[in-house]
């Protein structure tokens, strides 16, 4: 496979709050920019496979524990991140969508340095310029 496949989820395991319509709109947008930007070889060989869960939960769980894994052998990023679940709650879609993308530059960022020949600042780019193409927002 050469291609750069990149995914972008939630988990919601929530016991008090359902999520609202607005964040589910904000994540199928995210969803919907990461599956744009899926095209082979053009960020680098070193990531084939990049799959990031944000994890919206009101209670700690040993399930959805946070956590950013790089695995060379198989050239994967997978990522469960925990997000804040107030601020999503509080947020707007423009506000949840920024949050999201924050999200997966953080993981991003993390894995930078055990894939020196990936290009981790054009995918970020060019998933930003998905995100608003989504959303209807052209900078």
């Amino acid at each position: 496979m050469n291609k750069t496949a990149f995914f972008f989820s939630a988990t919601e395991d929530l016991k008090l709050y359902s999520a609202s319509e607005k964040n589910r709109n904000a994540m199928y947008a995210m969803y919907q920019a990461c599956k744009a930007i899926n095209r082979p070889d053009r960020y680098g060989s070193s990531i084939r496979t990049i799959m990031i869960t944000a994890v919206l939960q009101d209670y700690a769980s040993k399930f959805h524990r946070p956590y950013v894994r790089y695995t060379p052998d198989d050239k994967t990023v997978d990522a469960k991140v925990k997000v804040d679940l107030e601020q999503v709650l509080k947020s707007d879609f423009l506000e949840t969508v920024a949050i999201y993308e924050d999200v997966i530059v953080q993981v991003l960022d993390q894995v930078r340095d055990q894939a020196p020949d990936f290009d981790f600042e054009g995918l970020k780019r060019d998933l930003h310029r998905a995100i608003q193409e989504e959303i209807g927002i052209l900078d």
